[in-house]
């Protein structure tokens, strides 16, 4: 069984004197710097990589930017070879000097995929990839 850990990061709004809480799910072995380049909640995906009710399970797509260089995509396949790679900004925002990577948690290992590629120190962020 998986321990999940729950972490609260709390920050004061200047101006507003308010106090904003920002909870991330982070698995037991995972740093919550690294847990926070993960931008959607991962809670509900199931072990198989799917989300949704039963009779409307799907899997979960997201996308990220790497340098648009051999070395990255090399080191990113490795980890996920199912991955694409487009020359598009894509909703992430990727510039021209980089690929837009989408990749899909329906796999038994996806957790771990995530894990690695946010790993990577070129790796900002991971959103969630919604398809048009």
């Amino acid at each position: 069984m998986t321990r999940v850990l729950l972490v609260v990061f709390l920050w004061m709004t200047p101006g507003l004197g308010s106090v904003i809480a920002n909870a991330v799910l982070v698995q037991a072995n995972e740093s919550p710097a690294l847990a926070s380049k993960i931008r959607f909640d991962r809670s509900q995906i199931s072990a198989a990589g799917l989300i949704g009710s039963q009779g409307n399970l799907r899997s979960l797509s997201y996308e990220f930017c790497i340098p648009a260089n051999a070395q990255s995509l090399a080191e990113t396949r490795a980890i996920d070879e199912t991955l694409q790679y487009f020359r598009s900004p894509g909703r992430i925002r990727c510039t021209s000097a980089q690929y837009l990577v989408i990749g899909s948690t329906h796999k038994p290992n996806w957790h771990e995929i995530l894990t690695q590629l946010a790993a990577l120190d070129y790796v900002e962020q991971i959103d969630q990839f919604f398809g048009e």
